[in-house]
């Protein structure tokens, strides 16, 4: 697993540390990402400055 796997698809990775531990998520219970984007316009405009030194 790596920071890569779960920026693209967190479900599927949290499916992989449950089954590697042997455990299920409680029936009833559904796995819900609630983690959003942060990079946004400013982000990028200091990537630019930050590349341009």
């Amino acid at each position: 697993m790596t920071y890569e796997q779960l920026a693209v698809d967190p479900l599927f990775v949290a499916r992989q540390v449950l089954d590697s531990l042997d455990l299920k998520a409680e029936e009833g219970h559904e796995l819900v990402v609630r983690a959003a984007r942060q990079a946004d316009q400013v982000n990028a405009q200091w990537v630019e400055r930050f590349k341009s030194r």
